[in-house]
């Protein structure tokens, strides 16, 4: 079953197409979407997991997807905490990396800042004074 954060995530790459229904795509980001909080989340151990080798697993995320498996994790990591803040569901940058398997903040806020042109902070500060705004 997919998360709520994978659905909208889908949604944007089927793009008025049904990608999805390829089941090997939708194994593929099932898999990375259970284990997208363990900051071992490697090409290697992706490719452990979906039980083929680093090449099958290249292959068919550059087929599948017309992306390599390693800027796959990195989009899913990026894509998940941007829904994480935008749904209010963390509220600091640590709690953010902890979901999303990422360990320094420094790395995320540049990735997420070089991907959405914004940074992780402003976002989480937008969020925390709207929450603020709407308890009032």
């Amino acid at each position: 079953m997919m998360s709520e954060w994978l659905e909208v995530w889908v949604n944007e790459l089927n793009n008025g197409q049904n990608i999805y229904r390829d089941s090997e795509l939708k194994i593929l980001l099932i898999i990375i979407d259970q284990h997208l909080s363990n900051p071992k989340l490697t090409v290697e151990m992706l490719a452990g997991l979906l039980e083929m080798s680093r090449r099958q697993l290249y292959r068919n995320s550059e087929r599948l997807l017309d992306i390599p498996p390693g800027k796959l994790i990195k989009e899913a990591r990026l894509r998940k905490a941007r829904w994480l803040i935008r749904k209010g569901r963390c509220k600091t940058t640590g709690q953010v990396l902890n979901e999303i398997g990422l360990g320094t903040a420094r790395y995320f806020e540049q990735e997420f800042k070089n991907r959405f042109e914004v940074y992780p902070e402003n976002l989480l500060t937008q969020n925390n004074q709207l929450a603020q705004v709407q308890a009032l």
